[in-house]
């Protein structure tokens, strides 16, 4: 079962993952799950790929094209996947000092997810 306790980060984790996504890019054919989130509001756009077998998530990567909370949150959400069950609740990512319009970027990756997990029933 995954941790659902949520992560807080803070601003400074914010702009390291923007600026340097850990897990960013695809898994060149790996991947056996695609996901896909939107904010039809702004344009940010996440797809989120995963490796997994017997319902373990082993890879997982982001391809992010959006503001810094967008890309950040996805590389955050890809590092919490590793080494869990694929089930439909992903972790809850928190960011400090959010404000409350800007947590739709926050929550492009969490759709991505919920595609991901919809195609994968």
């Amino acid at each position: 079962m995954q941790n659902l306790t949520p992560s807080l980060y803070d601003q400074r984790d914010l702009l390291d993952r923007a600026r340097f996504p850990r897990f960013g890019g695809t898994l060149s054919g790996a991947a056996t799950h695609f996901g896909k989130g939107a904010n039809l509001s702004c344009g940010d756009e996440v797809t989120l790929e995963l490796q997994v077998e017997d319902r373990i998530i082993l890879q997982a990567r982001h391809l992010t094209r959006g503001c810094a909370i967008c890309t950040a949150s996805a590389d955050m959400l890809c590092e919490h996947l590793l080494n869990t069950p694929l089930e439909p609740n992903a972790p809850e990512i928190e960011i400090a000092g959010l404000s409350p319009s800007r947590m739709k970027c926050k929550e492009v990756a969490l759709e991505a997810f919920r595609d991901l997990y919809s195609s994968y029933e």
